[in-house]
């Protein structure tokens, strides 16, 4: 793989902002099913 290093910064950021809405929406799903089910403090675990 020949990253020249101005893609490599694009490349990551890019990466974590999308690392990022993923852990977001996992963590916003698992509050929504714990509100319904269980205390928010031990939330369901998520399919993967």
């Amino acid at each position: 793989m020949g990253l020249k290093s101005g893609d490599k910064a694009h490349y990551y950021r890019r990466r974590r902002k999308r690392n990022l809405r993923r852990v977001r929406m996992r963590a916003l799903r698992a509050e929504l099913q714990g509100r319904k089910t269980a205390p928010p403090a031990a939330p369901p675990p998520q399919p993967a």
